[in-house]
């Protein structure tokens, strides 16, 4: 068995569809404070579009 530890240094993000999309690094500490069952992410992600 070979274990590994997901230690991101940088987040670049490319996602969306229509209208919400976002293309972008994601700053390490927004990604890190985030919960993926929260539309946190998609509120932060948009606060940055504008």
């Amino acid at each position: 068995a070979y274990w590994a530890r997901f230690d991101p240094q940088s987040v670049y993000f490319v996602g969306g569809f229509g209208d919400e999309h976002f293309i972008g690094y994601i700053p390490l500490d927004v990604y890190q404070a985030t919960v993926p069952s929260s539309g946190a992410v998609r509120d932060i992600l948009r606060v940055q579009q504008d």
